[in-house]
């Protein structure tokens, strides 16, 4: 008997930047896990939740783009490319009525405010100074240094262990903005599904070591080896408690709460949030 096998498709760093767009804008429009956002448009996309992870990952995302675009509302450029505003509206803008001498602020969040109200309208003699039009710069993610190390990661590991750091650099990645300066920063790829739906396998978390997590943060936490010339376990969690006895950490699948010794933890590093990033 014969089991027929399929190509494994080829993804390239620019995919994986396309499905990196894609969860970013995704979680913007306040679509907290792949589920809910397959939820709303999986019957419009034609797709199923697995496909769409994948999509997230870079794969196969290529030929979705344009559909994900008009959804999301935002433009095809910034998905395939990160080029211009990533939201229809555009960024924020400063526009200069010259006919009545008064400028008009516009935001994307200017919902409740019309930009023609009153209260949205400044003479510019109250300004005491001529003003120009302001340029927001927003960095292309193919123009971002690739510097920003992945930590190499050896299989398995006791108990619930998700993983071991094995000390060693197995990757560069695009390394963000927040990131620029922080010389001890790093990431990893994150190893099987104990933490979907808010962490895929194999999707980047980013860490910036200066950042000390707190309680309801998520958290990669490193246990000391168990054995000489052995790295000890690490996981990948939500942190429940933090105490000078014990370190408890939240697990979705299966649900689970990981209660360790507090002598045995070597280090508890905050994984950065979407927030973290425009901090």
């Amino acid at each position: 008997m014969y089991r027929k096998m399929t190509a494994k498709r080829n993804v390239t760093d620019a995919d994986r930047e396309i499905g990196a767009r894609l969860k970013m804008i995704r979680l913007k429009r306040r679509y907290a896990t792949p589920q809910d956002f397959i939820d709303a448009h999986g019957e419009e996309l034609g797709i199923k939740i697995v496909t769409y992870r994948n999509h997230e990952r870079g794969d196969g995302v290529a030929g979705h783009i344009d559909n994900y675009a008009r959804i999301l509302k935002t433009p095809a450029n910034f998905l395939r490319y990160g080029d211009g505003p990533e939201d229809e509206e555009g960024e924020r803008t400063v526009r200069k009525e010259n006919d009545n001498n008064i400028i008009t602020l516009k935001s994307l969040d200017s919902t409740s405010v019309s930009p023609q109200s009153p209260s949205n309208r400044i003479p510019l003699s109250d300004l005491g100074a001529p003003v120009e039009p302001a340029h927001v710069s927003v960095p292309v993610v193919g123009s971002l240094p690739r510097n920003l190390p992945v930590m190499g990661l050896a299989a398995g590991g006791p108990g619930d262990a998700d993983f071991r750091l094995n000390g060693q650099i197995d990757d560069y990645i695009r390394r963000p903005p927040a990131l620029e300066h922080v010389k001890k920063a790093f990431a990893v790829y994150v190893v099987g599904e104990s933490m979907v739906p808010r962490f895929d396998e194999g999707e980047p978390i980013f860490v910036n070591p200066s950042r000390p997590p707190r309680i309801g943060d998520y958290v990669l936490c490193e246990l000391f080896p168990t054995a000489d010339g052995e790295p000890g376990p690490a996981y990948v969690k939500r942190l429940v408690k933090k105490t000078s006895e014990v370190v408890e950490l939240e697990q979705f699948n299966p649900p689970k709460i990981l209660t360790i010794d507090a002598n045995l933890v070597k280090s508890v590093y905050k994984i950065m949030s979407p927030a973290d990033f425009f901090i």
